[in-house]
């Protein structure tokens, strides 16, 4: 039998779902119905299904840069027609990205890549919608004079006009905006500071934590079809699974840590919250991460915090990696056991108290699957003390 002690519970939790870039996928083939091969084809739409005319259209190399590319910008231009229709015809093959605006109603469309070559590319009908905006939490060292903020293959962009907290970009097509850079007018290098951001029609997103190259929302859901707690908890750990299903763990560094500095979660306001890595296997693509939490709100299923992982080298602070803050003693926990460790090991208590188990006996607790990361299997006769 597999035994697992963990004076602890959990609550399920249902990872965001995050929209591409572009709201529709991208299709290409061998056309023949325009003679010039390389023909950019696509249509922008309303939310409402209907064509979306007098909308500018721009196709931009992948990588532009909207400051260091210099004027006249080069870009390709085009106005849909009356059945919300575009073309362009390129010079180059690679990779392209399109945006537009619709000249009356200011709603925009973002579609990335685009991948020409020697045929007709015809990219689906975009919907065209009200843009969003990102606000973007500086990293130290920020040339506020001549330094910039822009959304590559894009015309967008901010300078920071001696700004050195934070800086914003507005009108920003809704989806997923594949990255935003940094840059300073006199150098060639640019840095990513986060990829793939959600913007949502008319919101907000705030990009924090600027080391960190990624983030995702976590969503805590307490409801009936959740975690079904009714009442708030207070000052608890909660159990972040991740799998190659929500994580993509060729991302972050091995381990999960950069001397534990690799990942981060946080409340929505950007407070730090601890947490213990209780298995991070990146081969198998699990990791499961116990986070501490002041308030877990119950019958809701809006509450969510933010991780992130991804660091960039060099960036490393003080580590939230912390069982015994997790697991602090002054919130009841007296002993917490994972029983995580190899056949034989110790069971480690990961509270203050250090109440470690040594194994005893001639067969020892062998390690297997547990419900949580690895277990130890006891047979009824052997023990810990």
């Amino acid at each position: 039998m597999s035994w697992r002690f963990l004076i602890v519970g959990f609550l399920f939790l249902n990872a965001a779902l995050l929209f591409r870039c572009g709201l529709t996928p991208l299709s290409s083939g061998g056309g023949t119905d325009f003679p010039n091969t390389g023909m950019v084809v696509g249509a922008l739409i309303a939310p409402d299904g209907k064509p979306s005319p007098h909308s500018k259209v721009l196709l931009v190399s992948r990588t532009f840069n909207p400051v260091a590319d210099g004027s006249p910008l080069p870009v390709l231009e085009d106005t849909t027609d009356g059945n919300g229709m575009y073309r362009f015809s390129p010079a180059d093959t690679g990779e392209y990205t399109i945006t537009a605006v619709q000249l009356e109603e200011r709603t925009r469309a973002m579609i990335c890549g685009i991948h020409v070559q020697q045929d007709t590319v015809r990219v689906e009908p975009a919907i065209i919608q009200k843009p969003g905006t990102i606000t973007v939490t500086l990293p130290g060292g920020a040339d506020t004079a001549d330094g910039f903020i822009y959304v590559p293959g894009t015309t967008i962009s901010a300078m920071l006009f001696g700004n050195s907290g934070t800086a914003r970009l507005d009108s920003v097509p809704a989806g997923i905006i594949p990255s935003v850079n940094y840059g300073e007018v006199e150098r060639s290098e640019v840095r990513v500071i986060r990829y793939d951001i959600p913007v949502t029609p008319g919101s907000t997103t705030e990009v924090l934590y600027p080391y960190w190259n990624y983030a995702k929302t976590i969503f805590l859901n307490t409801t009936q079809t959740g975690a079904a707690v009714s009442g708030n908890v207070l000052v608890f750990p909660v159990l972040v699974r991740l799998s190659s299903e929500n994580f993509t763990f060729a991302q972050a560094r091995a381990g999960g840590e950069l001397g534990s500095n690799d990942i981060r979660f946080s409340k929505t306001d950007g407070t730090p919250l601890y947490y213990e890595i209780e298995r991070w296997d990146p081969v198998a693509e699990l990791a499961e991460v116990w986070v501490r939490l002041d308030t877990i709100f119950g019958n809701n299923s809006s509450q969510n915090i933010m991780m992130y992982w991804g660091a960039s080298a060099g960036s490393a602070t003080n580590s939230m990696s912390n069982g015994v803050a997790v697991f602090d003693t002054a919130n009841g926990f007296q002993g917490v056991w994972h029983f995580s460790g190899p056949t034989g090991s110790a069971a480690i208590d990961a509270t203050a108290n250090g109440y470690n188990g040594a194994p005893k006996g001639n067969a020892l607790p062998g390690s297997v699957a547990g419900i949580i990361g690895d277990a130890n299997n006891f047979n009824g006769a052997d023990f810990y003390e």
